[in-house]
């Protein structure tokens, strides 16, 4: 674990990434491209077996990389990077092997930021592209303007980390324990919030993968036997602040229920 820098940044971009050494270039290339700069860049490598991702990362020139000591997952991985330039005014989690397609993309959110008087989470719009039919989808003026923490948290089903930035202060865990820890992670993270803020422009584009982890059929199968899990573990939406997100989570394990767990 090697910290270049101290000094305090509009943003911290945390990337985890497992055995990802061929795309992680990739992501980093459209970060370093942005016409603001005033970020530290984590890459949080979840202990890769393929002998050349911690390399790959290193060789970026990170302002910290960080070697997992345990198997964290990817929910690990972002937990331990949060533990780190604390003081940075927002935070983004990106994944390794997806891209920015906006070179102005963290210019439009600091400008955004500024614009709403800094709200507590601001979200943005992504085009999803896979990468076996080469098919893409924007997803264009999904959110309301004005926003707010309640209207974010009803998209969960494109609860995906890298779908927001949140401020550095209001973070929340992701629960290591869930399989399907994002979209929990995503109602928790809402409902910690008060204020939001929107950028309709598209900012990100999501390249799915066959074999990637989240997408693979044979881990959707293997991990659907954890959602009863997760309906249990869900017991946390007592201690949710907002009538809303518990209602979020009420309606996402019986989503899960209708569309996994009626097939095993």
């Amino acid at each position: 674990m090697k910290a270049k820098k101290k000094d305090t940044r509009f943003f911290r971009i945390i990337i985890p990434t497992y055995n990802g050494g061929k795309f992680l270039p990739r992501m980093v290339e459209t970060i370093r491209k942005q016409s603001f700069d005033d970020y530290h860049l984590i890459i949080v490598d979840d202990q890769s077996t393929d002998g050349t991702t911690t390399e790959i990362a290193e060789s970026l020139n990170p302002d910290l990389l960080i070697r997992m000591e345990r198997k964290g997952y990817a929910a690990g991985a972002r937990n331990e990077g949060m533990k780190h330039f604390t003081d940075d005014t927002y935070t983004l989690w990106f994944d390794d092997d997806d891209i920015l397609i906006d070179d102005d993309a963290l210019k439009k959110l600091k400008e955004c930021a500024e614009a709403n008087d800094f709200p507590d989470i601001i979200r943005f719009n992504f085009i999803k592209t896979a990468l076996s039919t080469g098919m893409r989808g924007n997803h264009h003026d999904r959110y309301p303007d004005p926003i707010t923490p309640a209207d974010i948290c009803n998209e969960v089903q494109w609860g995906m980390p890298w779908t927001k930035a949140v401020r550095s202060d209001k973070c929340v865990d992701f629960p290591e324990e869930l399989a399907v820890d994002d979209c929990f992670q995503h109602i928790m993270q809402c409902d910690v919030c008060e204020t939001a803020a929107v950028v309709h422009d598209d900012l990100y584009e999501w390249l799915v993968r066959d074999e990637s982890t989240t997408t693979s059929k044979i881990n959707i199968r293997r991990d659907s036997g954890f959602y009863l899990e997760v309906g249990m573990l869900m017991r946390k939406r007592e201690y949710m602040i907002h009538d809303w997100a518990r209602e979020a989570i009420d309606a996402r394990i019986q989503w899960i229920k209708s569309r996994y767990l009626r097939r095993m």
